[in-house]
């Protein structure tokens, strides 16, 4: 059995804050030097990134529909092992899954699972009474999740906090961890996918910083520290130290601001499994790299440098002599895009 301890990162509904949430608790716990591993439920691509750069470790993904619970205890325990602390980013609201009555794929999915507390963020605008109606219900709706504590989010003034405090302090409800004040946080771009990736915004380290800054000054972070403590002793053995297996064959990996959308255990499931992984940009090397057996072309954004890719006919005509040779390419995603005959950009 493994000690680990862990918080779960709910939200009522899609919007209400629970990124920028996550962001600011794990930059403001790393400055405090505490060692956190993110987790992000769900397939997104897009928020590991930002959730990588917040803690300076490495992001996964857990998903309870893809994966099912023994993938995800075992990749949570391994990917945990050595933190002080595991924080996992919910996915929507907390109970909406693959299906209106069923909490597979879904945030809370994922804290029964891994039998984590979690921490629900509420956009609490306008509410002051109701928000204990609200907590109480999401806190009592299914028997397998312990909703530990409510941030509260979009708060209208220091005032309106202590409104909601005491609104919290009904005999039943989850305590109030923090009133977050509208305007605390920075805004977080958007695009079709979800929030634009971090490596595309060149001020992110002054947005987790603003982020850990407003959570440093209104959230209780000692509180969440011990509320993480609490979580139980949980199965999911740290597999046994494997011996490095001999290259068998070298695969191409497309890496740059077009192509980046890997999960970080697929990749390691493609090394231990005797592939070389060699990186290559189709944007700025010329050709491919030397001695590939196949090629793996992940997504990302591809239509935002479709000129810079167009324009690079030397790595297209290797790629198209690669094909040729009758090797395997394989593609996904913003990679079946590249591949394809032609894009049409935003500018038509």
């Amino acid at each position: 059995m493994l000690k680990i301890p862990r918080i779960v990162i709910a939200g009522t509904q899609s919007g209400v804050g629970k990124t920028s949430f996550s962001l600011g608790l794990i930059r403001a716990l790393t400055r405090k030097g505490l060692r956190v591993a993110p987790f992000k439920v769900g397939p997104d691509f897009l928020d590991p990134t930002y959730l990588r750069l917040a803690a300076r470790r490495q992001c996964h993904n857990l998903d309870g529909w893809m994966m099912g619970q023994d993938y995800v205890t075992s990749l949570f325990s391994q990917a945990a092992a050595g933190a002080d602390v595991a924080v996992v980013e919910g996915v929507m609201g907390m109970f909406d899954g693959m299906a209106p009555n069923s909490l597979e794929g879904s945030t809370a999915q994922m804290a029964s699972i891994l039998k984590a507390p979690v921490i629900l963020v509420v956009d609490a605008g306008g509410m002051a009474g109701s928000l204990a109606a609200m907590a109480m219900g999401y806190a009592g709706f299914h028997s397998e999740v312990k909703v530990a504590g409510v941030i509260a989010n979009k708060v209208g003034s220091p005032g309106h906090a202590t409104l909601l405090k005491a609104a919290l302090e009904t005999p039943g409800a989850p305590p109030l961890l923090g009133g977050i004040v509208r305007g605390s946080f920075p805004e977080l771009k958007s695009r079709h996918l979800g929030l634009v990736t971090a490596t595309q915004r060149g001020d992110v380290e002054e947005k987790l910083d603003m982020l850990a800054d407003g959570v440093e000054k209104e959230v209780d972070l000692e509180s969440v520290m011990a509320m993480a403590r609490q979580a139980p002793p949980m199965a999911g053995a740290v597999s046994e130290e494997k011996q490095p297996v001999p290259y068998r064959a070298r695969l191409g990996v497309a890496w740059d601001s077009a192509f980046h959308f890997y999960y970080p255990d697929n990749l390691k499931a493609l090394e231990d499994a005797g592939l070389e992984l060699v990186r290559f940009s189709p944007i700025s090397d010329r050709k491919l790299p030397e001695g590939l057996d196949a090629i793996y072309y992940g997504g990302g954004y591809p239509e935002q440098h479709a000129e810079e890719l167009a324009g690079n006919e030397t790595m297209l005509q290797d790629v198209r002599s690669f094909f040729a040779s009758g090797r395997p390419v394989y593609a996904e995603c913003g990679g079946l895009i590249y591949l394809s005959r032609g894009v049409e950009d935003g500018e038509g």
